[in-house]
């Protein structure tokens, strides 16, 4: 931190010691600002160049991006590219149906007041499935937008219900494909 000014120290030598703090500061920043280069440099080869056929670069890279997603509710995910990075096992542990809001709030009109009111049971498992497949699609698109050597995903999601004694857990697996989109 910069001591400034210092009563009874002659101008010249505040200068001096001004100047060389800042100097100091600089080169330190400097380093930092070197190495920061260097790993975004790392990382731009590996998501341009690694992605297409280095089992190791498409992990990191699909990592990296799984992590940066905020999940409303903690959603676990893995992956195993295997030994052929065309395709890919994705396996999503969903969180609970328990764990989606039993309530919705609402502010009537005209009143600045909030109204809870209780969702019936088929609308909290209508917001649950439109969850559970919105992770999903989430996942994938992450797939298909960092690995574009990948051509197929093979998706498992469960979703498991924590009840005593314990219940055997819903399990569900779906393939997508890159070029199911695609036309002829």
């Amino acid at each position: 931190m910069c001591r400034g000014l210092r009563p009874g120290e002659p101008g010249e030598a505040q200068g001096r010691r001004l100047r060389a703090e800042f100097d100091e500061r600089y080169r330190a920043w400097e380093w930092r600002k070197a190495e920061h280069d260097a790993a975004e440099f790392a990382r731009y080869q590996r998501e341009s160049d690694g992605v297409w056929d280095d089992p190791e670069a498409m992990e990191a890279t699909l990592r990296e991006r799984l992590e940066e997603i905020e999940w409303p509710r903690e959603t676990l995910v893995d992956f195993d590219l295997g030994s052929d990075v065309s395709t890919i096992a994705v396996d999503i542990d969903l969180p609970g149906e328990e764990e989606m809001p039993d309530q919705q709030w609402r502010m009537p009109p005209k009143q600045l007041k909030l109204s809870p009111r209780r969702l019936s049971a088929t609308r909290q498992r209508k917001l649950y499935r439109d969850h559970v497949h919105g992770i999903a699609f989430r996942v994938l698109g992450a797939v298909f937008a960092r690995l574009p050597g990948v051509e197929e995903a093979r998706v498992s999601a469960t979703a498991g219900w924590w009840i005593l004694p314990p219940a055997p857990s819903a399990t569900s697996t779906s393939t997508a494909s890159r070029s199911a989109g695609r036309s002829g």
